[in-house]
C-alpha cells in the first residue's frame, strides 16, 4: 500500500517538473518542433511540414522565443516583410543570412545566394558586405552596370567584415575598366589610387596588386607613361605569374625606352607562363620586326599561325616582311 501511494505520489511529481520545464522553456521546445518540421519540408517528407513549422516557430515568437528559421519559413512561403520583421527580433540574424547566402554562392546557385544577400543588406543597412557580393554575382552574369551599382553602395556603407573598403574600390575599378563601351581610365586612376591609400584589402587575392595593375592600365592609357611603367615594375616583381602585366611593361620599355632587350625577356617569360596564347608571340613578333631581326620575327609570327591558322595580324606582319 505504501509502496504504491509512493510511487504514485512519484509520478505526480514528475509530471509537475515536466510541466514546469515545459513551461519555462515551451519558447526552445516550440522550436524544436518548428525545426523538425523544417527540416521534414527540405526532404519533402512530410506535405505541409513548412506550414507546420511555422505553426510551432510563431508559437515559439509568442513565447519570446524568436528563432532565425522562423524568418526562414516565412521567405520561403513568399512572406518578405514578415521574414524582414522577424529577423529584425534575432540578435545578430545578419550573420545567418550572410551565412545561407554563401553557402548557395559556392555552389554555384546565384539567384538563391542574391536573394539572402539583399535579405542581409536590407536587415543591416549600414553592413558593406551583402552589397559586395550581390556586385560579384551581377559581375559574373554580366551585367557590369549593375554590378558597379552594387559595388557604389558597398562603398557607402561603413560597416566591413569579409569584405574591405579598398577591395569594394578595386572592384568598381575593374568593372569600370573592363567596360569596352566606356573606359573611363581618369576614374580607374582614381579608385585604384584610393583602394591603396586606404589599405583596407580583406577578400581579394592579390587585392593591392590587382588595384597596382589597373592603375598601371590607367596611367597607360592616359599617357603617363613612366608612371605606368613604375606600376608595372611592382606587378611583375610581386605577382609573377601575371601574364598581360609582363605584356604591357615589355611593350612600353620598347615604345618609351628602346629597351628591346627587356622587353624581349619579358615576352619570353610570358610566352612560358602560357604557351597557348598569342598575345606575347605577336608583341614579340612586332619587336623582333622593328628591330631587323626578321628570321626570328617569322619564326614567331609562324608559331601564332599554329596555334591560331587564322590570325589576321599574323598573317598582316608575314605579308608586310615578305614585300
Amino acid at each position: 500500500m505504501h509502496s504504491k501511494l509512493f510511487h504514485s505520489l512519484a509520478l505526480i511529481i514528475v509530471a509537475l517538473v515536466a510541466c514546469v520545464v515545459l513551461l519555462t522553456n515551451r519558447g526552445t521546445v516550440w522550436n524544436n518542433f518548428g525545426y523538425i518540421m523544417f527540416n521534414r519540408s527540405l526532404s519533402s517528407e512530410v506535405t505541409g511540414s513548412l506550414d507546420r513549422a511555422e505553426t510551432w516557430f510563431r508559437r515559439a515568437d509568442a513565447a519570446h522565443k524568436t528563432d532565425f528559421a522562423l524568418g526562414v519559413v516565412l521567405a520561403q512561403s513568399g512572406d518578405q516583410q514578415g521574414a524582414m520583421a522577424s529577423w529584425a527580433k534575432v540578435d545578430d540574424a545578419v550573420s545567418s543570412l550572410m551565412a545561407w547566402g554563401d553557402v548557395h554562392f559556392n555552389a554555384g546557385q546565384y539567384e538563391e545566394a542574391q536573394s539572402w544577400y539583399q535579405y542581409a543588406a536590407e536587415t543591416a543597412p549600414r553592413f558593406a558586405d551583402p552589397l559586395y557580393f550581390s556586385g560579384l554575382i551581377a559581375e559574373m552574369q554580366n551585367e557590369p552596370r549593375l554590378a558597379l551599382q552594387y559595388f557604389e553602395q558597398a562603398a557607402a556603407r561603413p560597416d566591413h567584415v569579409q569584405v574591405g573598403l579598398s577591395d569594394i574600390e578595386t572592384k568598381m575599378a575593374m568593372v569600370v575598366a573592363n567596360d569596352p563601351s566606356n573606359s573611363d581610365w581618369l576614374t580607374v586612376q582614381a579608385l585604384t589610387e584610393s583602394a591603396l591609400t586606404h589599405a583596407d584589402f580583406r577578400y581579394l587575392r592579390y587585392g593591392d596588386l590587382q588595384a597596382e595593375y589597373h592603375l598601371a592600365r590607367a596611367l597607360h592609357q592616359r599617357g603617363f607613361y613612366e608612371e605606368a611603367i613604375d606600376e608595372y615594375e611592382t606587378v611583375v616583381a610581386d605577382w609573377p605569374s601575371h601574364y598581360t602585366a609582363r605584356v604591357f611593361l615589355a611593350m612600353l620599355l620598347w615604345q618609351v625606352r628602346s629597351d628591346s632587350e627587356r622587353a624581349t625577356e619579358l615576352l619570353r617569360s610570358a610566352i612560358a607562363l602560357d604557351p597557348l596564347r598569342v598575345t606575347a608571340y605577336l608583341r614579340l613578333g612586332d619587336v623582333y620586326t622593328e628591330s631587323g631581326e626578321l628570321a626570328l620575327a617569322i619564326e614567331t609570327y609562324a608559331k601564332v599561325l599554329e596555334l591560331e591558322p587564322e590570325n589576321g595580324a599574323a598573317i598582316k606582319a608575314l605579308a608586310e616582311i615578305a614585300r
